[in-house]
């Protein structure tokens, strides 16, 4: 089946087969996508029109402009549709009372979901009422599901059915007429004069639901509705607020300003897409998001999309949210801040069969934690599920999977999981986890990284930054049973840490890909006879195939037969590769993909400013910087811009400062290099001087690109020694990581016990690089941590210090009790495994 071109063009067959019969491009593929992402972010979603329309084998329509007529009119739509007659005298009375605005606001929201439930009946046009009903009942069974169901056997074939006769078109159709109805709300917003003058909520009914328009005050709302609409203040959303639960009815929450909570133990709450279509828009803000299950950006059937603009926001949900799909489109798309994501099960960027489920974050330093709650998964006793952070699966023997998505634009982000998560498919799904920029940290047990499992496809890609790979078995660029997974990490000093299966390996006919392009890297994979670093076992008779490649940089492997500067063909079927001579195996650059891309460009000419000119080194940075510029300008304002020495530096050092010169910035080093001199002691002086904990993090994160480490680490070691903030914290110890700094080895050891865990976790990578010989005994002090990942990596940094940390453990094992005694079992038996 896979790769034949007599295919029906359905959905994701389409998408599984351009993958399987040219893997090499998807890496270019997915590139592609997020490029256009990141340079035109304000038009993410008209962006992304195309593709969905694509992989659902339909036209959207990305722009659909709901005309205006007047709220009386609207209402009597409405009515007319459903066959009522309501009363608003009250409305229109309290409406002469209000900004002109606020009219049009509701106005269009208010047409915006009359048409979107319209679309919504006639995607359930092919459904009778009872088994729209039977459907309801059956929609559940997408959020419990699990791989590990005894291959899903009696999974029931009437759900797969009923989900398969829904028009996604129709569903796409009314998500865009909310998202445009909202843009057109946004900027009306924005042009608001007078201010609303209302003490409390005002609420009136419709035959589509609950109609709530906020005070000014700090409003509270528990009521399920089909539109919450809130101008300003620090709002809490209990229980299911501003949802439709009842099937083909859309639902909007609107919310302009204010720290806001959407906090509930409920399940289906919150941009909750179960057989209709919900959107949340929340403008400004230090928000929260808690809910259960099915939650926060999530489609079944239909359409949930969450989008936050600005604040550091935190995101909890159990099973199925954060960007889930299963035959519908769940999507969470945050443009700044630095962000929290924790969810148990299928979340963060996770699809299920003929499902989109995508999690966008384009700014600031995230941590994304999937698992910790079901145990067991095949690995051993300590693993846990998680299914999340770029992965998608099909239902095993009965249908495909869809498409999953993770982007994350810059910072220095944190992932952690445990089985099967971090651009990872299964049974004919695609998952991708993309980070473009900033020193990462990969943490996982094992099918994660870069995994294609059972016919699926995985890739996890990272452009730039000293990234930290961990993960305890197959991982890392692994294809297991007919599958494709790679690993393609750009540019970078980069550290990887497995065993089995692992860095480039195949199993059971898979194909298994890490690709390094640049940087001095470390290796710290499993023996010789591991399977991994390009190698491809061999099982009855059937082959299977490891591909490594290490394109430049000097870089050092550990317990590794053969080292750098080498190319061997395996015996068992591999390819290793390290060497100066680029293979260019996969090219940064996008190639041009027929099928998605992006329409044909026009570059616009800039007229090159004066060197006198006081804002030539701001113009000269815009025309350098923009994508709408032709190539050959570009390189010119560049060549011009450190002509500039002085303003250039100036502006260099405000630029930093912002949040758009981090996007826009490729190639940090070069510009420090040049500047070295001067822009290192000004980089220096700006840190001690900052008060927001965020910008002082950014600027520390250019000094490990100084040429002289000697000038940069009294600073780091001060800010170690004195800051008390988890993001100043462990973007230092990122930094005295990566230049190996032995001298604050003492302030590591005390992080340890650190209340952040995000702290916790850098602590541990950095003492693990330093080979730290103090870890030995205090690492075990974290072997029955309440957090599943500080453990996890506690143990395996334990592990890759060898005798010595074995022999510690071996004393102080008769002491330990309950998990601690798990663990350090755990390390014998693995460490025995290695040894053989």
């Amino acid at each position: 089946m896979l790769g034949r071109s007599d295919m029906e063009p359905d959905a994701f067959y389409t998408l599984v087969n351009a993958a399987f019969a040219s893997p090499l491009r998807m890496p270019d593929i997915t590139q592609q996508i997020s490029e256009d992402i990141l340079s035109r972010e304000d038009d993410f979603f008209p962006l992304q029109a195309d593709f969905f329309g694509r992989l659902y084998n339909e036209k959207i329509t990305p722009f659909t402009n709901v005309r205006r007529t007047s709220l009386k009119k609207t209402l009597q739509q409405i009515d007319r549709y459903y066959k009522t007659r309501g009363e608003y005298g009250d409305l229109f009375i309290w409406l002469e009372q209000q900004p002109l605005e606020l009219v049009e606001i509701l106005e269009v929201l208010l047409k915006a979901l009359y048409k979107a439930n319209r679309a919504l009946k006639r995607a359930y046009a092919d459904l009778s009422p009872d088994e729209i009903d039977e459907l309801r009942t059956l929609i559940p069974l997408f959020a419990v599901h699990t791989v590990s169901d005894e291959n899903t056997r009696g999974f029931d074939q009437k759900l797969l059915d009923l989900c398969n006769r829904v028009h996604m078109k129709h569903v796409l159709d009314g998500t865009y007429i909310l998202i445009n109805a909202i843009e057109h709300a946004n900027k009306v917003h924005h042009t608001m004069k007078r201010p609303l003058l209302l003490a409390a909520p005002f609420i009136f009914k419709t035959a589509m639901g609950t109609i709530i328009v906020g005070s000014t005050a700090d409003d509270h709302y528990n009521e399920q509705a089909c539109l919450v609409l809130d101008l300003e203040g620090n709002d809490t959303y209990a229980d299911q607020a501003g949802t439709s639960l009842s099937p083909l009815y859309s639902s909007l929450i609107v919310d302009f300003d204010g720290n806001d909570r959407y906090t509930t133990r409920a399940d289906n709450a919150f941009a909750s897409g179960l057989m209709n279509i919900a959107v949340l828009f929340d403008k400004k803000g230090h928000d929260s998001y808690h809910a259960g299950n099915n939650s926060c950006g999530n489609g079944i059937a239909g359409a949930g999309v969450l989008i936050d603009h600005e604040g550091d926001d935190e995101y909890r949900v159990g099973q199925f949210g954060i960007g889930a799909g299963a035959f519908g489109l769940g999507v969470v798309y945050d443009k700044r801040g630095n962000d929290y994501y924790s969810g148990k099960h299928y979340c963060q960027g996770f699809s299920m069969t003929k499902g989109i489920g995508m999690l966008v974050d384009l700014y600031g330093n995230d941590f994304y934690s999937a698992g910790g709650e079901f145990q067991g998964w095949a690995f051993s006793e300590e693993s846990y599920k998680s299914s999340s952070q770029g992965f998608s699966m099909g239902i095993r023997e009965y249908a495909g999977g869809g498409f999953a998505y993770l982007l994350d634009g810059t910072g220095n982000d944190s992932y952690h999981g445990a089985a099967l998560c971090q651009g990872a498919g299964y049974w004919l799904g695609i998952g991708v986890l993309h980070d473009t920029m900033g020193n990462d940290f990969y943490s996982s047990i094992h099918y994660a990284q870069g995994v294609g499992v059972h016919f699926g496809f995985g890739c996890l890609l990272d452009n730039e930054g000293s990234d930290f790979y961990k993960s305890v078995a197959a991982s890392q660029g692994l294809g297991y049973h007919r599958s494709i997974g790679m690993l393609v990490d750009y540019a970078g000093d980069d550290c990887y840490n497995a065993k089995r299966l692992s860095a480039g390996s195949g199993s059971l006919t898979g194909i298994g890909i890490l690709n390094d392009k640049d940087g001095n890297d470390t290796y710290q994979i499993g023996a010789a006879d591991s399977n991994s670093l390009g190698r491809g076992t061999v099982d009855e008779s059937i082959a299977s195939i490891g591909l490594f490649f290490d394109e430049a940089g000097d870089d050092h492997y550990i317990h590794s037969r053969w080292f750098q500067n080498t190319d061997e063909t395996d015996k068992h079927h591999g390819l290793r590769s390290d060497g100066e001579k680029p293979l260019s195996i996969f090219n940064k650059k996008a190639l041009f993909i027929p099928r998605i891309a992006r329409p044909a460009r026009h570059f616009v000419t800039l007229e090159m400013p004066d060197e006198n000119d006081p804002s030539a080194a701001e113009r000269l940075y815009t025309i350098m910087t923009s994508e709408n510029v032709a190539p050959q300008t570009r390189l010119a304002a560049a060549k011009m811009f450190i002509s500039l020495d002085k303003e250039a530096v100036d502006f260099l050092i405000r630029s930093i400062r912002s949040q758009a010169f981090v996007r826009s910035l490729q190639f940090p080093a070069r510009f420090i290099k040049d500047y070295g001199e001067e822009l290192i002691p000004r980089i220096m002086a700006a840190i001690e001087n900052e008060k927001d904990d965020f910008t002082r993090a950014k600027f520390i994160v250019y000094l490990k690109f100084a040429d002289d480490p000697k000038m940069v680490l009294p600073l780091l070691r001060s800010q170690l020694r004195k800051q008390s903030d988890p993001i100043t914290l462990a973007t230092t110890t990122l930094v005295l990581t990566h230049f190996l700094d032995i001298g604050s080895e003492p302030t590591f050891i005390k992080l340890l016990r650190h209340d952040d865990t995000f702290v916790v976790l850098n602590a541990i990578n950095a003492l693990q690089t330093i080979r730290s010989s103090r870890a030995i005994t205090a690492l075990p002090e974290l072997l029955d941590h309440d957090y599943y990942g500080v453990r996890d990596n506690a143990a395996l940094a334990l592990h890759s210090f060898g005798d010595t940390a074995i022999e510690h453990l071996k004393i102080i094992y008769p002491e330990c009790t309950g998990i601690k005694k798990r663990m350090i079992d755990k390390i014998f038996d693995d460490y025995k495994d290695l040894s053989r």
